[in-house]
């Protein structure tokens, strides 16, 4: 049940990286480097644990019975005053105000919803962009 989550998880992972592959190499190209920074963003960590039943007896059958499994996320204190929703889910545009300082990633969050969407053919881009910085 939760391999498709999860494999939603690792695809949008793969989309931010070839975003920043697709930056990359285009300021590898450039005469010049940009003006501004490039932010070094991340997904959460997630993960699957898995629990088995306790094996009971000389029955080996017994040894590998699948009893829960859980998606494992990193915690991000949503009440803590760091945490900040860049781009909404329905609109991309900055959540942020532009004198806002965390404005330009909320603007570089647009711009890789902008790679992926083109990228793939109008097919998938990330949307609401949050987290804590």
């Amino acid at each position: 049940m939760l391999t498709p989550f999860r494999n939603l998880l690792c695809r949008g992972s793969s989309l931010l990286g070839f975003t920043y592959s697709f930056i990359h190499h285009f300021i590898s190209q450039a005469s010049e480097k940009p003006p501004f920074v490039i932010p070094e963003l991340c997904f959460a960590d997630v993960g699957v644990a898995v629990s088995h039943d306790q094996a009971s007896g000389n029955n080996l059958a017994n040894t590998s019975s699948l009893r829960r499994t859980y998606l494992m996320e990193e915690l991000i204190d949503t009440d803590s005053e760091d945490f900040v929703k860049f781009v909404h889910n329905g609109n991309a545009v900055p959540l942020l105000a532009p004198e806002d300082p965390l404005y330009d990633i909320a603007q570089f969050l647009c711009f890789t919803q902008r790679i992926q969407y083109f990228k793939t053919d109008g097919a998938v881009f990330l949307s609401d962009l949050q987290g804590v910085l």
